[in-house]
């Protein structure tokens, strides 16, 4: 009999307990499940926060470009792909020249319209155009810049700190002289040591090593001629002054030719050099340095026309015919 009352109650506990499980269930689940809403809300938020707060500071950054004169739309770049560790900065502007770094500096006004900049390179840069132009000039310390026309380049001299000087071309964009061995440049054609050879200017330039000169070639750089005293250019031949009045000819592209001691009398007519070496006798070189054969058809003309002249003194019929340069002693 107990054993059927019992059994009743127990089928009642089992099903509350049941239904209590499940909403007990039912209700864990709507809390994780509002639990993950109120995060993603909390997320949501604070990207929106982060949002506003760039496009206010980025808005803040360009009104202080502007106010500071860093933005200049209008103005290129003076050199191309090159990394900018300045970020931030407020660096300076020269004559129109917006600078990259802060050693930035005008090294020296070349014309009316260019200047010299050092920055990370030297430029030259034009203040009408607003162009700026890499150079090839090493970029280290200079002690000076000395610009000056010669015939139709503009050339500058370049000084190192030590006084030692070197030729750049500014017109050509490159480096004249091999080496910073100078200690002068002649850059005045009407100085005593162009005298007679102006046409030089242009094309040859006198340069100065210590107790030396230096005929250089202005289209290559090169050095053609050097001499302890002087230099003179013939347009066909250049005479290398020495010690004791010695001089040594060379052709014009530096090849010596004839070493002519004090007194020797030398003469150049119609392109070829002559040295007188006796009354009637003469040693003749062509403009490339080729001495000429007295069974040559030109050394024949030549003698025949100085025994028209003086027949006894091929030095004085020299001395008496037109278009004959005398080299002086």
């Amino acid at each position: 009999m107990d054993k059927e009352n019992k059994k009743p109650t127990t089928v009642v506990i089992s099903k509350l307990e049941a239904k209590l499980e499940a909403e007990r269930v039912r209700t864990a689940a709507e809390m994780e499940e509002e639990r993950k809403a109120n995060h993603r809300k909390k997320v949501m938020a604070a990207l929106m926060v982060s949002g506003v707060v760039l496009i206010i500071a980025a808005v803040v950054f360009f009104v202080i470009i502007i106010l500071t004169g860093q933005y200049r739309p209008g103005q290129t770049d003076p050199v191309e792909d090159e990394d900018d560790d300045t970020t931030g900065m407020v660096l300076p502007s020269i004559e129109g020249y917006r600078c990259t770094t802060e050693l930035c500096e005008k090294a020296a006004d070349l014309t009316e319209d260019k200047i010299l900049i050092r920055d990370t390179a030297y430029f030259v840069f034009n203040r009408e155009t607003r162009e700026a132009v890499k150079t090839t000039i090493d970029a280290v310390e200079y002690r000076s810049f000395t610009p000056f026309n010669w015939g139709d380049s503009l050339l500058l001299i370049l000084e190192r700190t030590t006084g030692r000087q070197g030729l750049y071309s500014i017109s050509a964009n490159r480096r004249l002289t091999l080496s910073f061995n100078y200690t002068m440049f002649e850059r005045d054609i009407s100085a005593q040591v162009y005298q007679g050879m102006e046409w030089v200017k242009g094309v040859y330039i006198l340069a100065r090593i210590a107790d030396e000169v230096r005929l250089i070639d202005i289209r290559t750089g090169a050095e053609v001629v050097r001499a302890a005293q002087r230099i003179f250019a013939h347009r066909d031949f250049i005479i290398g002054y020495e010690a004791a009045g010695q001089r040594r000819m060379y052709t014009m592209a530096g090849s010596r030719v004839l070493v002519a001691e004090a007194g020797v009398f030398v003469a150049i007519y119609e392109r070829h050099l002559i040295q007188i070496t006796g009354k009637q006798s003469l040693t003749l070189y062509d403009s490339g340095g080729v001495q000429v054969k007295s069974s040559e058809s030109y050394y024949r003309q030549l003698r025949d026309r100085l025994r028209e002249v003086n027949r006894q003194d091929y030095m004085a019929a020299l001395r008496s015919m037109s278009g004959v340069f005398v080299i002086p002693n």
